[in-house]
């Protein structure tokens, strides 16, 4: 039986200079149960990246959130190994894996930008 996949894109590229929240994006386990992988196979596992292509000061934080109640409350999900924070001249390309069950919606956030501003993206691969 093959996986499904699915790309999607929590923060799109763009010079940010204050905190940066994602929406919440849908990881395709609404109404099914996480721990199964759900009837679309979205939940099991997901690779998040960040791709910061500029940095002119501050420094810039990573965290993933997820909600299980349609997004009134999000807590943050653990990584298979902490982000590097980017620091102010830097760039940065990194990818960290989260392992399932996945809840409902994840969203990404960056913290700790400030002006002068980083320019970065960050998005995800779910897996089944």
């Amino acid at each position: 039986m093959a996986h499904k996949t699915k790309v999607v894109t929590l923060l799109a590229l763009a010079a940010r200079t204050a905190t940066g929240t994602g929406t919440g994006v849908s990881t395709g386990s609404e109404g099914t149960q996480p721990i199964t992988g759900g009837s679309d196979g979205f939940t099991r596992h997901m690779l998040v990246f960040l791709s910061c292509t500029a940095a002119a000061g501050g420094t810039l934080d990573i965290s993933i959130e997820g909600s299980m109640d349609g997004g009134t409350t999000y807590v943050p999900l653990t990584p298979s190994s902490p982000w590097v924070q980017v620091l102010a001249a830097g760039t940065s390309e990194q990818a960290r894996r989260y392992d399932g069950p996945l809840p409902a919606l994840i969203r990404a956030l960056g913290t700790g930008a400030s002006t002068p501003d980083h320019t970065y993206s960050v998005t995800a691969v779910l897996g089944g």
